[in-house]
């Protein structure tokens, strides 16, 4: 994947580039294999903190003329990580309550289920499971010079947690098809428990009293 130039949010001032941080850029070289060997400038700042400065040694020349300034840019307050994962988290975040398992509701059903005590709740890993799957992702675009803004990164997560969202959905939706099984089999068992014969013995009548020589 060709490197692509992401220069907005820096200015060519007093001979070197400033990004948004208000800092000397940083040269690096790629080394994903279809941009393996390109140079290019990029934020300085720490990873979760860059303002996604970014221009390759192809685009700098030209850009040193366009984005030329008579004075620095306004520093911005970088993100730190926390604040960072603030904001995804509230973005994301949904409130969620825990319940009892109806399927441990009945002995059949203890006896079938080995773990009675919850209901199986994926999204106890969906978040894990969403932040590996992410981390992946983005590190595949760092890779490659890719550096997402915030609002992005939020989209990227929120469509990762629609498809989550999808597969939790249609687990519980066999969960509650088994619940009505085994609510039918306990039915059926009480049924056939009401109609069984009765099994207790019955003294012989006695004639004695009524019989006369």
């Amino acid at each position: 994947m060709a490197l692509t130039s992401n220069y907005i949010t820096g200015v060519f001032f007093n001979g070197q580039w400033l990004c948004a941080c208000n800092k000397e850029p940083i040269w690096k070289t790629s080394t994903t294999e279809n941009s393996k060997g390109e140079r290019f400038l990029r934020c300085s700042s720490q990873r979760d903190q860059q303002c996604g400065f970014f221009i390759t040694a192809e685009d700098e020349p030209r850009m040193k003329i366009k984005m030329s300034a008579d004075t620095p840019p306004t520093p911005r307050t970088p993100r730190t990580p926390r604040q960072r994962q603030a904001s995804i988290q509230r973005y994301l975040s949904t409130p969620r309550t825990g319940r009892i398992s109806p399927l441990a509701s009945s002995p059949r059903r203890r006896l079938f289920m080995k773990r009675p005590d919850v209901t199986p709740t994926p999204h106890r890993f969906r978040n894990r499971d969403e932040e590996n799957l992410t981390s992946i992702i983005l590190g595949l675009l760092d890779g490659d010079g890719i550096i997402l803004k915030l609002s992005t990164e939020l989209r990227l997560r929120s469509a990762i947690q629609d498809v989550q969202v999808g597969l939790e959905a249609r687990l519980m939706a066999s969960n509650e098809r088994l619940e009505r099984v085994l609510e039918t089999m306990d039915e059926m068992e009480g049924v056939t428990g009401q109609c069984a014969p009765n099994t207790q013995e019955v003294a012989p009548l006695s004639f004695a009293c009524c019989w006369k020589p």
